[in-house]
């Protein structure tokens, strides 16, 4: 079966929860290439000396020392590099979970899933060569007036209700008028458009 549709959000989000909820194959994979999970917050008092020594974390642990730390722990002790010059995970390596909290810059996941979990490297390949939508999102600032959030849990929502049954597949045409007539879908593609095509996404 295949689906079209041109609300993005919605497709990425039936995608998702079809693979999740009845394990269907998925014939794309949506990825935002630009997105990023971790924040850093301070309080507005803290001392320069503090700043300092965060900014000084930050800046080793996108060293390449300091991303393998994060990745996988003490050279030597939680891993080491095998004859072929690549890291390898040692007895131990169950003890350095706890290091991945401060991978707070992202990692390589081609190399890092290879090291760390070489049981699933057929799994792993098969993931990594699936063809993917890039998409970015995180590059939208959404209109003042459109509230992305609320979106989206409805979006989830009804997209549960069309996998379960508990709305028929024949509504959805109505759905995505409602995203239209309940939040403004359309204010948020232009702004979408705009800003993307502003900064050389799109042509």
């Amino acid at each position: 079966m295949v689906i079209k549709s041109k609300n993005d959000t919605v497709f990425e989000v039936f995608v998702f929860l079809l693979v999740l909820l009845v394990g269907a194959q998925p014939a794309l994979e949506p990825i935002d290439v630009t997105s990023s999970n971790n924040f850093l917050c301070v309080k507005s008092d803290i001392s320069p000396e503090k700043l300092a020594a965060i900014f000084k974390l930050a800046d080793y642990l996108v060293t390449e020392e300091g991303s393998m730390l994060v990745d996988f722990g003490k050279e030597g002790v939680h891993w080491e590099y095998g004859a072929d010059g690549q890291p390898q995970m040692t007895k131990k390596a169950a003890e350095a979970n706890y290091v991945a909290t401060y991978q707070l810059f992202g990692r390589e996941d081609k190399s890092y899933l290879n090291v760390k979990f070489k049981e699933a490297k057929d799994q792993i390949l098969y993931a990594q060569q699936m063809p993917h939508i890039i998409t970015y999102n995180s590059l939208v600032q959404e209109p003042e007036d459109f509230y992305l959030t609320d979106c989206n849990n409805y979006v989830s929502s009804q997209l549960i209700a069309f996998i379960y049954g508990q709305r028929p597949i024949s509504e959805y045409d109505d759905f995505l008028k409602e995203l239209e007539t309940t939040y403004g879908f359309s204010k948020y593609m232009q702004a979408c458009e705009n800003q993307l095509r502003a900064a050389g996404y799109v042509k």
